[in-house]
């Protein structure tokens, strides 16, 4: 944390300058050990030190010092899993460097977590792979990936992930993706279509290996709108025609940001969801606000949100929470309308939009302000001033 104070480093870590104490001492070590660098502190902690030394540091300290624990170590599991093919549990010993009791002991911890996505791992004819619920392994494997692609630092050489990746495959599936928006009139954010562009790209990969999905339980829904057709008709070079369950999939992943002209029965429901919730919006605060200045943001944004919640797509992170995000969530909680509970991100997009609202709301126009002193300037009544501008403002 490059020229941050003592007293600032503290309030992020939120730990004891002890503790801080302790971690430079360790630090410094390994710096002087591996760099012949060492953290000073003045007014301030310094380091010199460039990335790459940074970059070579880690790297050496990841392979010759560190022990992973149980959670890294299953995590590693995972990406072997999902990424290499013909896993054998020798090379995994000896690449974890741990005994075969303590890699059976992580296996167990890694399959109570596959647990919650419907997946397992298991052995058939003496080879490892994670089986299970087809949709939601491509999901934790598109979303893993993406993890890492972002990810600057990580605690294992983990090139397998991206070494078998074909970049031209990925263009030719973001070209489809971008005729897709255009073809749908749609307006996709940057991390929907890297989202998309890479489960394409791993769900053609399992259909070419023989896992496709054979169900849809809203298929004869989905097949009748006009949104099929033009998955259908852009996907023809990926997607077989006869594989009609993994063109539905794909429309419904589309439909939650390619969505121009709603749904009846769903719309119905958003706007019965909006309209109690604006209710109940007026009856938490003490001025009179137009709500329904929102209606339309929210009802596009939350017909798209069903159709990501169904699933399991969730985008965007959740930041600090206002003074709405209690209310909409406790409406969320205790609503019959939406089809899909929203997460907390969804609730955090509709807060925040609430929240600004009402801080435009509470802003004064200087010019009416004005307007009202004027006519009180020539005979300064103050009592009736005062009374008047209270009642404007709703400050009472």
């Amino acid at each position: 944390m490059e020229n941050e104070t003592l007293e600032e480093i503290l309030s992020k870590l939120k730990i004891s300058e002890r503790n801080i104490r302790y971690g430079v001492e360790n630090l410094n070590f390994y710096l002087e050990k591996i760099l012949n660098r060492r953290i000073v502190k003045r007014i301030e902690y310094k380091i010199d030190i460039t990335e790459k030394e940074l970059d070579f540091f880690l790297k050496e300290i990841y392979k010759n010092y560190y022990l992973y624990i149980q959670e890294e170590r299953s995590e590693y599991l995972l990406l072997s899993f999902l990424f290499r093919n013909k896993i054998r549990l020798s090379n995994l010993e000896k690449e974890l460097d741990i005994t075969r009791a303590t890699l059976k002991k992580d296996m167990e911890y890694l399959n109570k977590e596959l647990g919650r996505y419907g997946l397992k791992i298991e052995s058939i004819k003496n080879s490892f792979s994670i089986y299970g619920n087809e949709k939601k392994y491509r999901h934790l494997k598109t979303l893993k990936f993406l993890e890492y692609k972002k990810s600057k630092g990580v605690y294992k050489d983990l090139n397998f992930i991206f070494s078998t990746i074909d970049i031209e495959k990925v263009k030719n599936i973001k070209e489809i993706v971008d005729k897709m928006e255009r073809d749908l009139d749609g307006r996709f954010p940057k991390e929907f279509k890297e989202l998309m562009c890479y489960f394409i790209y791993f769900s053609k990969e399992r259909v070419e290996k023989g896992y496709i999905i054979d169900r849809k339980s809203n298929y004869r829904f989905l097949e009748k709108i006009e949104q099929f057709e033009v998955v259908k008709n852009n996907f023809s070079e990926l997607i077989d025609d006869s594989m009609k369950f993994e063109i539905a999939h794909m429309t419904e992943y589309f439909l939650s940001y390619g969505l121009k002209n709603s749904l009846s029965e769903l719309k119905f429901c958003v706007e019965q969801f909006l309209a109690n919730l604006f209710l109940e919006l007026n009856r938490s605060v003490s001025k009179e606000i137009d709500w329904c200045i929102l209606k339309e943001k929210f009802l596009y944004y939350l017909i798209s949100a069903i159709y990501r919640l169904r699933n399991n797509f969730s985008i965007g992170e959740v930041g600090k929470k206002g003074r709405f995000f209690k209310i909409v969530k406790k409406y969320v909680e205790n609503d019959s309308f939406l089809p899909e509970r929203l997460t907390d991100y969804e609730i955090y997009f509709l807060s925040q939009h609430i929240e600004k609202l009402y801080e435009k709301k509470e802003q004064i126009d200087i010019d009416e302000l004005l307007n009202i002193v004027e006519k009180y300037c020539e005979n300064l009544r103050k009592e009736e001033l005062k009374k008047e501008l209270l009642e404007k403002y709703s400050l009472l």
